[in-house]
Formats: structure tokens, sequence, C-alpha cells
């Protein structure tokens, strides 16, 4: 296309997190945040798609249908990015992810099949700036790189006193990446 300019690729601004880190990162925030990392790292969602999680959705042990998302303009449920209402695309499901998601439907409820809404009102669709304004809070000057760089969460060998690496305690907190 003429006038369109192909995007860069700048291999030293890649960030690809450890697995350390990802436990950092997942247990930093409240279980919405948990939830939404672990969607986003395990199944490869959007931050839109993972705030439209539906139970609904599991199709099968090991698959998770993405229909709708988030939208950011209208802050309501909408089709895909490049999809037209009613198209999807089903991608793999990791069970640590189906585990954190029967987990967090158990622990907070759901409405409609949806596991996360607004926290001032349960009828409207999870706002993505829930989750941009602990992300800018954990990486903040001070107290996110460290939590990230070294988890010291219940999942962590480092915040527990337990050999297996926590496991035991984050009962509590939810599942732990264990790998």
């Amino acid at each position: 296309m003429a006038g369109v300019k192909a995007p860069q690729y700048d291999p030293a601004r890649a960030v690809i997190t450890s697995p350390e880190q990802l436990r950092g990162i997942r247990t930093a925030g409240d279980d919405a945040f948990m939830l939404i990392v672990d969607l986003m790292s395990g199944c490869g969602l959007r931050n839109g798609e993972a705030a439209a999680v539906n139970l609904g959705n599991i199709v099968a042990d090991d698959v998770y249908r993405v229909s709708e998302q988030v939208m950011m303009a209208t802050r309501e449920y909408g089709p895909l990015k490049h999809r037209k209402p009613g198209e999807y695309r089903d991608v793999p499901l990791p069970a640590r992810v189906r585990e954190t998601i029967e987990w967090y439907a158990e622990r907070h409820g759901t409405v409609d099949g949806y596991l996360l809404r607004q926290a001032t009102d349960p009828s409207r669709p999870y706002q993505h700036y829930a989750m941009d304004n602990q992300w800018r809070r954990i990486r903040a000057p001070g107290t996110g790189p460290a939590s990230v760089s070294h988890p010291t969460g219940p999942c962590s060998p480092v915040g527990s006193s337990n050999p297996t690496g926590g496991a035991a305690a984050a009962v509590a907190r939810g599942p732990c990446v264990t790998r």
C-alpha cells in the first residue's frame, strides 16, 4: 500500500520475562490482575480480550474461544479487532490458566459467565484503566521493579518457608506458576 510505513522491529526494546519475573508480576496486583496476566501470558490474549473472560468460552479442557473484547472507546463488549460480530478464534488453554479461571470464578463469582466486572458497578464490564493503574503502580520507582525482578509473593520460594515454592501457602491467594 502506497504511503504505509512498515513497523520497525527493535530487538533492544523486546523484553521476554523470565519465569521468576512472571511469578512476581502475577502476584504483584490483585486477583483480577493475576487472572489477566495469566490469560495474556498463557493464552496470548490482548488486554480487552482478557477483560472479557467468560466461563462459557471454555469450549474444551484445553481450548478457550476468544469471541469478544471490552472496547476501550465504548467501555462495552464488542467484536474482536479485525473481525465481524460473531467471529472468533480458538486459543490453547494451558491447565494453569484454566485453574486460575476456575479459582477466580469460585472466589469472586460471575455475572452471566463473565469473571471480571467493574468494582463499583458489577453490571458493567471490567475497565482497562483498572489494569493500567495497577501496572503503573507495580512499575513505579521503588515499588514494583524489585517485586517483579525478585518475586516475594505467596507463590515464590523467596516469600515462603515452604520448600515446594509456596504452593501450599498460595491456596488463599490462588494458583501458582510452577514452571
